[in-house]
């Protein structure tokens, strides 16, 4: 007996989990006392005999003095207990809610008054945008109706410069549709309309509110008529466009396709130009003739008192081209060049030798020729 109980003492004691079941049963016999939902403790609770703080760490079996081993979640593993848990997430609440200090509360303050002028400068620029959206399209909707309104609908078309063109053709030339506003009027649309037809070289479009609408119209005028190989004789204006067929007889210029089949044209002082083969007018169309060209060029170049003499112009070809004035002078000219120079020559020669003077050559203006009647 002594020997074992030698042996007893001999053994090294035994380690600290045989306190376990007294521990657990102090744990199972403290009382648990439920808190009211409004109890913020203001210090940590007591620890009882045997347990640790909620900060320690378990570090194996070797260390498992002290171990609160209760029921349910946790047990045997170091967690806390609930009721612990619920004390300190109701610790935590009490203290985040304390007094803010004074600077805290005006910073908040500052931080509420500026996100409440942002959102007011919102509002503000939102019913800025709004209100000139609404003003936008009342604008647009007044400037419509004023546009469409009958008050302004055209009702008078006055024709200024129509010459012997009749005025009612050109209303119908102009084509401007019933029911058009003068502040809608389509100027180009009429301007291009008019100018279709050869005699009309140029157009200027006004408008007199509220209703009266003026189209001034620019005519061509004819510088010669040229008669062709058959015998007819067509009006043909100053840059080589043809205007009509004329009928010399009735002074009647005619085009059956064209705006104004047919009226009265004054003639008089027109050079007749004769002698070109080949020749097909047609209105409109602008003569390519080489020619016809170089006439042209002659005609347009004489001054007003030597082409006041000149009655024909015969051009069987450049060089051979040559004018007749009203006394049977006749007056070779050739090319259209230095017409000038030979304008100013046959002047001084018809006034030097009036009377006396049946040919006067001017095709080379360095060696002008004349000749009289006794040579």
């Amino acid at each position: 007996m002594r020997g074992q109980r030698d042996g007893d003492a001999a053994r090294p004691r035994a380690s600290s989990d045989s306190t376990e079941p007294e521990l657990r049963l102090r744990a199972s016999k403290r009382p648990r006392v439920a808190l009211p939902p409004t109890y913020r403790p203001t210090r940590s609770l007591p620890l009882q005999p045997g347990e640790e703080p909620s900060g320690s760490k378990s570090t194996g079996a070797g260390r498992g003095k002290g171990k609160i081993k209760g029921k349910g979640k946790g047990r045997g593993t170091g967690e806390e207990s609930p009721q612990r848990t619920r004390s300190r997430g109701q610790h935590t609440e009490g203290r985040a809610r304390q007094p803010l200090s004074q600077t805290e509360r005006k910073t908040q303050q500052k931080q509420r008054e500026r996100e409440k002028r942002r959102r007011l400068g919102l509002a503000r620029q939102l019913a800025l945008a709004v209100g000139i959206l609404i003003a936008a399209g009342l604008v647009v909707w007044a400037v419509i109706t004023v546009l469409h309104a009958p008050f302004f609908e055209v009702s008078t078309i006055e024709v200024v410069g129509a010459g012997p063109l009749p005025a009612s053709d050109i209303k119908g030339l102009a084509a401007i549709p019933k029911g058009e506003t003068t502040l809608l009027l389509n100027k180009k649309g009429v301007r291009t309309r008019l100018l279709r037809d050869p005699w009309i070289e140029a157009v200027d479009i006004s408008r007199k509110l509220p209703r009266t609408v003026e189209l001034h119209l620019t005519l061509r005028q004819p510088i010669a008529f040229v008669e062709l190989e058959d015998g007819e004789r067509w009006l043909l204006a100053a840059d080589g466009v043809w205007l009509a067929s004329w009928d010399t007889t009735a002074g009647i210029a005619s085009d059956p396709q064209g705006s104004f089949p047919e009226f009265s044209v004054e003639t008089s002082g027109l050079i007749a130009v004769t002698g070109i083969e080949g020749l097909q007018p047609t209105a409109g169309d602008k003569n390519r003739a080489a020619i016809l060209r170089n006439a042209l060029a002659i005609l347009n170049g004489l001054s007003s008192s030597l082409a006041a003499e000149v009655v024909e112009l015969q051009a069987p070809d450049v060089v051979r081209t040559s004018l007749r004035t009203k006394d049977g002078i006749e007056i070779d000219i050739g090319s259209a060049d230095d017409i000038a120079t030979k304008d100013k020559i046959v002047r001084e020669v018809l006034a030097e030798q009036k009377g006396k003077v049946v040919l006067i050559n001017v095709r080379s203006v360095e060696h002008p020729i004349w000749r009289g009647l006794s040579q």
